[in-house]
C-alpha cells in the first residue's frame, strides 16, 4: 500500500506523467470509474477530495492538475505571453484558451487522460478522482475526453464563496506585478464584484451541462452546509454515486469549524454584502439561497 503522503504528492503524479509519455496508450487505457469534483472556488471542494482520498478504493489525483487543463495558462502570473485575464476575472476565454490547444476533436490524444491512468494504475485503486475549480467551463470537453466518468457538483452559498475568494486573492494582486501591469486594480471592491459574478456564472454553467439529455444521472449534488453538518449521511450518497463501500470514509477526519458561513456577514459591509447579493441573485434563487 503507498502512503498517503507519498501518493499525494506532486512528485508522485509527475512519475505518473512521465510513466504517461514513455507509454501513453497504455496509459490513456487504465483509465478506469473516473469522477470529477467540480464547482466554485471555496465551496468545500478541498474538503471533499480530502475525504475522499482517505477511501481505500479511491485515488484522488494530487494538485487538481490545473497544470495539465491549462498547460499555458497556469498559474496565470507564470505565463506573462498569455494575453487573456485570469480564470476568475475570465473563466470562459480563459477555458476556451486552454481547450483549443489541446481537448478539441483532432487535437493529439490529451496527456491529461494518460497521467490520469498512469496515476491510477501506480495507486492501484479502482476509483480515480480529480478535483478541480477550474474545469467548470470545459465540461463538454471533459465529459467527451471521459465518456465514462461521473461528477460530484459542490455548492455553497455564495456569499460566503465570494468574500473568502476576494480575501485570498487581494494579496496576489497586491503582490504580484503583473496584475498592476494588465490594469486590475488592488481593491477589495473589485476582486469581491468578479467573484461573486464568477459563482453566479459557474453555477449556472454547471446546471446548464447537466440539464443535458442523459446527463442527470452522471453527477451528484452535494451542499457544503450539509458536509459539515451531517458529513456522513453525504458521504454515503457518495458511496453510492462511486459504486464503493461506505465504510471506507472517515467522515470525522476531516471537518472544519462550524459557522463559516457566518464569516461574509460579519466580514463585509452591509454594503458590499447587498452589492454580491444582487449579482448572484439569479443563483441564489436557482439553488434556494436566501436573496
Amino acid at each position: 500500500m503507498i502512503p498517503q503522503r507519498l501518493r499525494r504528492s506532486p512528485r508522485f503524479l509527475a512519475a505518473a506523467r512521465t510513466l504517461a509519455g514513455l507509454a501513453p496508450t497504455w496509459a490513456a487505457n487504465r483509465v478506469a470509474r473516473p469522477c470529477f469534483v467540480v464547482g466554485s472556488g471555496r465551496s468545500g471542494t478541498t474538503m471533499l477530495a480530502s475525504m475522499l482520498d482517505m477511501h481505500p478504493e479511491i485515488a484522488v489525483v494530487p494538485t487538481e492538475a490545473n497544470h495539465l487543463w491549462h498547460p499555458r495558462s497556469y498559474p496565470w502570473h507564470q505565463w506573462p505571453d498569455y494575453g487573456g485575464a485570469p480564470y476568475w476575472i475570465d473563466p470562459v476565454a480563459f477555458s476556451r484558451h486552454s481547450a483549443g490547444l489541446h481537448l478539441q476533436p483532432g487535437a493529439v490524444t490529451p496527456s491529461v487522460r494518460a497521467a490520469f491512468g498512469a496515476y491510477q494504475a501506480l495507486t492501484g485503486r479502482p476509483v480515480v478522482v480529480n478535483k478541480s475549480v477550474m474545469i467548470n467551463f470545459m465540461l463538454q470537453e471533459v465529459s467527451e475526453l471521459f465518456p465514462d466518468a461521473c461528477f460530484i457538483v459542490c455548492r455553497r452559498d455564495g456569499r460566503s464563496v465570494a468574500y473568502s475568494f476576494a480575501v485570498k486573492e487581494l494579496p496576489k494582486i497586491t503582490s504580484n506585478p503583473i496584475y498592476g501591469q494588465r490594469g486590475y486594480p488592488n481593491d477589495f471592491e473589485f476582486v469581491l464584484r468578479h467573484q461573486a459574478k464568477l459563482w453566479n456564472d459557474t453555477n449556472a454553467e454547471i446546471s446548464r451541462h447537466f440539464s443535458g439529455p442523459g446527463r442527470n444521472s452522471r453527477v451528484l449534488e452535494v451542499r457544503y452546509e450539509d458536509l459539515c453538518s451531517a458529513p456522513g449521511e453525504v458521504l454515503k450518497k457518495i458511496a453510492g454515486h462511486l459504486s464503493v463501500s461506505p465504510s471506507g470514509f472517515d467522515s470525522a477526519a476531516v471537518m472544519p469549524e462550524s459557522g463559516r458561513n457566518t464569516k461574509a456577514a460579519s466580514g463585509l459591509s452591509a454594503e458590499a454584502f447587498q452589492m454580491a447579493t444582487e449579482i448572484m441573485r439569479p443563483q441564489l434563487v436557482a439553488l434556494n439561497y436566501p436573496a
